[in-house]
């Protein structure tokens, strides 16, 4: 009886173990054109939800045509920012600590190119908000 419940038990672990981990997804892969010269845009089509207390949020440039790279932060539905600005390069993830959202909300991105970008160019990309 012992040998059987120490299964079952160890059986649930696995199964919510992996099921948290499916859940900590990317995002559909996403496109924006953000103005240039540092110019942001909300990109509000998709989200995905933070399932984590975990303080990460990743972006995975799919395309990125720029000759500087642009940045990418999570925004509530409300267009608050929820965390800093993270690098957006070509077949690159970039990762920062700074994920302020709270579980079971969605995320929305917001993207800006360089400062120094002189191009409006269209960007593909993913993100992460654990």
């Amino acid at each position: 009886m012992k040998k059987i419940l120490r299964r079952l038990i160890i059986s649930i672990i696995c199964i919510v173990s992996a099921t948290i981990s499916v859940s900590a997804i990317y995002s559909s892969t996403l496109t924006a054109q953000p103005p240039a010269w540092g110019g942001s845009i909300d990109v509000m089509s998709t989200y995905v939800t933070k399932t984590t207390n975990s303080a990460s949020i990743s972006f995975y440039g799919v395309k990125e045509n720029n000759a500087l790279n642009p940045s990418g932060k999570i925004i509530n539905s409300n267009g608050e920012s929820r965390s800093d600005w993270v690098t957006i390069s070509q077949g690159q993830t970039f990762t920062n600590q700074s994920n302020g959202g709270a579980i079971n909300f969605n995320y929305y991105s917001r993207i800006k190119t360089n400062l120094l970008e002189p191009n409006s160019n269209v960007i593909q990309y993913q993100y992460n908000p654990y």
